[in-house]
C-alpha cells in the first residue's frame, strides 16, 4: 500500500470519528458492490463507533442481496442533515441522487474504483487498481485496525464476489488474498454465490433462454450481443434484476472478445452492460463512456434513453466502432 493510500485513509477516518451524522450513499440501481461497500461501511462505523448513521438508496435493494446483513436498514428518505457523506462506487456524483440540501454543508469522502471522473469528495479515495470499491473499504477497514464482524465482512465479499463474476475478471492475487481473509472472519462464500449467482427460477432461465437464441455475433468486433426490445422485456415476465449474469454468458462464444447485453426495460429507456475479460483485453468502459455511462476496464454500463430498441442497437453499435477505432 502506498505511503499516499495510507495518509488517505487517515484523513478519512478523522474525519468519521469527527462526524456526528453520517449517511452512506450507493449508486442508483444498486448492484452487490454499491450495497456490499454500503452496508459493510455501515456496519464497521455502528460497531466502532457506534454513530448517527445510515445507508442511503433511492431505488430499492435487489431481492437477490436482500439477505445482506443491515439490508434492512437502507432507507430512500431521511428526517436529519448529515454532515458527512460517504459516497461509494459511484464513478458520477449524480448517480448518487442525492437531494441538493442534503448535500449542503455536509463533508464529502469517496471510496470508488472506477477511474476519476465526476466524482466529489473533500476526500477522495479512487483507486482503479483495486477489483471493486468493496476491496477498498476492506484496505481501509484493515489500516486503521478497526473490527470488522463477520456481517461486515460477508458485506465486502458480496462486493468482492459480485463485481468480479465471481473471480472470473479484475481479479488479482490481493483480492484472492482479501476474500480468504474475510471468509476467515466468518464470511459465508457459498451462500453469497446462491443468493447472488444462483437460485435463479425456471421461469428466469426459460426467459434466458428465449433471450440467448436472441444472439448476435458481430466477427468484425468479436463481439457477442443481445437486444432485447420492451415488447419482448414485458412478454418475458421477469424483472431487470433478473437479468444479472445473463452478458458473461455471451463470452461463452468462441468468436467473441468481448459482450453486451441491452435492454428496454421502459419504453424508450434502454440499461446495458458490457463485459470482457483480462484474457482478450477489450477496454468496455471507453464504449459505456461514449454512451453516457461508465465502469471499469472488463464490466461497465449504461443509460440511454431513444425512440426505439432499433435506434438504440445502433447507438450501442456506433459506440463499439468508435471505441475501437481509438
Amino acid at each position: 500500500m502506498s505511503e499516499f493510500l495510507k495518509e488517505q485513509f487517515n484523513k478519512a477516518q478523522k474525519t468519521i470519528e469527527a462526524a456526528d451524522h453520517i449517511l452512506i450513499a450507493g449508486h442508483t440501481n444498486p448492484d452487490g458492490d454499491s450495497l456490499g461497500s454500503m452496508l459493510g461501511l455501515y456496519g464497521a462505523i455502528k460497531e466502532n463507533l457506534d454513530k448517527e448513521t445510515l445507508p442511503y438508496s433511492v431505488d430499492p435493494v435487489p431481492a437477490s442481496l436482500r439477505f445482506l446483513p443491515g439490508a434492512d436498514m437502507v432507507k430512500n428518505k431521511i428526517d436529519w442533515y448529515p454532515d458527512l457523506i460517504i459516497g461509494v462506487d459511484y464513478g458520477d456524483f449524480h448517480r448518487l441522487s442525492l437531494p441538493k440540501e442534503m448535500i449542503e454543508g455536509a463533508q464529502i469522502i469517496t471510496f470508488d474504483h472506477h477511474p476519476a471522473s465526476k466524482q466529489r469528495g473533500d476526500i477522495k479515495i479512487i483507486e482503479t487498481g483495486f477489483s471493486s470499491t468493496a476491496e477498498i473499504v476492506f484496505a481501509f477497514l484493515k489500516s486503521i485496525e478497526w473490527k470488522i464482524s463477520k456481517e461486515t465482512a460477508t458485506c465486502l465479499l458480496t462486493g468482492i464476489f459480485t463485481d468480479t463474476g465471481g473471480f472470473s475478471h479484475a481479479t488479482s492475487p490481493y483480492t484472492l488474498e482479501t476474500a480468504a481473509e474475510l471468509m476467515k472472519i466468518g464470511a459465508p462464500i457459498q451462500q453469497i454465490h446462491s443468493e447472488t449467482f444462483a437460485g435463479k427460477t425456471a421461469k428466469v432461465l426459460n426467459a434466458w433462454g428465449n433471450f440467448l437464441n436472441k444472439v448476435e455475433v458481430f466477427p468484425e468486433y468479436g463481439l457477442g450481443a443481445i437486444f432485447v426490445s420492451f415488447d419482448e422485456f414485458e412478454k418475458s415476465g421477469i424483472i431487470l434484476e433478473d437479468f444479472t449474469g445473463l452478458v458473461s454468458m455471451l463470452n461463452l462464444i468462441e468468436e467473441t472478445k468481448f459482450s453486451v447485453f441491452a435492454v428496454e426495460y421502459e419504453s424508450g429507456k434502454i440499461k446495458g452492460s458490457f463485459r470482457s475479460d483480462k484474457f482478450n483485453d477489450v477496454d468496455v468502459s471507453k464504449m459505456a463512456v461514449l454512451l453516457g455511462g461508465g465502469g471499469h476496464k472488463y464490466a461497465a454500463g449504461f443509460d440511454i434513453e431513444v425512440s426505439s430498441m432499433r435506434e438504440g442497437r445502433e447507438k450501442i453499435l456506433d459506440a463499439v466502432r468508435g471505441a475501437l477505432q481509438r
